[in-house]
């Protein structure tokens, strides 16, 4: 156990963004973009600017994450098989031997409710 833990050593869940460890061959964990027009606009009443620019940042370590920041509104999405990013290649564990399906049951007749002796008298002088 203490193997394992020494390989893959416990980090607290709430840190900064500055202490996550980037990956071996790269420099930083996170990438950080500005996606559209990020040039600042002024508004129709020519009193505020704005920016149309879009922040993006992506996870080196979670590959599935992305934090998309756009005009004081956020919205973050991941997209994966929650395993961190690794160079070491990733091969998960075959699944269990399959169990045979059972056989299938007989079919039954559909249950009915019983004809009332009026239902009964309309049918024999339709006939």
């Amino acid at each position: 156990m203490k193997k394992i833990e020494a390989n893959d050593p416990f980090e607290p869940r709430l840190k900064s963004l500055q202490k996550d460890k980037s990956r071996e061959g790269l420099s930083d964990a996170w990438i950080l973009s500005v996606a559209g027009d990020a040039s600042y606009y002024l508004s129709q009443d020519g009193k505020k600017s704005k920016n149309n620019g879009i922040i993006v940042l992506r996870s080196v370590i979670w590959k599935g994450f992305t934090l998309v920041y756009q005009d004081k509104f956020q919205q973050s999405l991941y997209i994966g098989h929650g395993f961190k990013s690794d160079l070491k290649l990733f091969f998960p564990k075959a699944p269990q031997v399959m169990i045979e399906e059972p056989d299938d049951r007989a079919e039954q007749p559909e249950p009915r409710e019983p004809k009332t002796e009026a239902q009964q008298e309309v049918k024999v002088e339709d006939e």
